[in-house]
């Protein structure tokens, strides 16, 4: 029987990050003369400035050639975001993958059928199984019942995904014996979360830490072969991204 595949936390992420970076810097690679014309330009630009300011006009060309390539360089945020997403996937599944002397297995960047999308780590543990959607963003969190706001922007879209993503787990799950609900958390690993968490949608809201307490320190409902056969099954049915 061939080992069972638990798959590669932020996996995933990173090679979408990997695939794009590549691109862009064989576009900059492909375009330099583009680079080099707007090096000149600004520095032509620049030492006509420090003429004007009676200043030394070679600094002011080399800073006026270097601000825009320097901008032209620069990685963009919508690139570097698959980066840092992958960054905060890893530190979450190393900490997941350190609570199996707990009991826990955890399941990491699994594909969910029919969609782009994917689940970035499932844990099974005796207090339950978990869909955790790791989120490294910075910002104050709002939350209330129903909603959820991110460094003042309306962020419903992450509790659309992670409830997507129970629903699921939970349908590979019935089709188990017994009846166990599939719950959902998102793992904020540098954002600021309030002092009082209402579970917007039934999503939990928590640290790194209190994912762990979590998993480790909930009531016990499953035993360890219980947890082995769901852990199994799901990272069977659903492979990896």
């Amino acid at each position: 029987m061939a080992p069972v595949d638990f798959g590669i936390a932020g996996a995933s992420a990173q090679r979408l990050f990997d695939a794009k970076e590549a691109r862009r810097r064989a576009r900059l690679h492909a375009n330099w003369w583009a680079v080099l014309t707007v090096a000149v330009i600004g520095a032509i630009v620049g030492g006509y400035l420090g003429q004007r300011l009676h200043s030394s006009p070679a600094i002011w060309a080399a800073v006026g050639a270097a601000i825009p390539v320097v901008n032209l360089l620069r990685r963009p945020q919508h690139i570097d975001a698959w980066r840092v997403g992958a960054a905060g996937e890893r530190a979450v599944g190393r900490m997941l993958d350190g609570l199996r002397t707990h009991g826990v297995v955890a399941i990491h960047d699994r594909r969910v059928p029919g969609r782009s999308t994917n689940i970035d780590h499932i844990a099974v543990s005796p207090a339950g199984v978990f869909v955790v959607d790791t989120k490294n963003v910075v910002g104050k969190v709002v939350a209330s019942r129903s909603g959820l706001r991110v460094a003042d922007r309306r962020q419903d879209k992450m509790l659309e995904g992670v409830i997507g993503q129970v629903a699921v787990v939970q349908r590979v799950l019935d089709e188990l014996p017994g009846h166990l609900t599939v719950r959902g958390v998102l793992c904020f690993t540098k954002a600021e979360l309030p002092w009082l968490r209402p579970q917007p949608r039934g999503v939990a809201l928590l640290y790194p830490r209190g994912l762990r307490k979590t998993l480790t320190k909930g009531a016990p409902v499953l035993g360890r072969d219980q947890v082995n056969l769901i852990a199994t099954t799901l990272a069977t049915r659903l492979p990896a991204a």
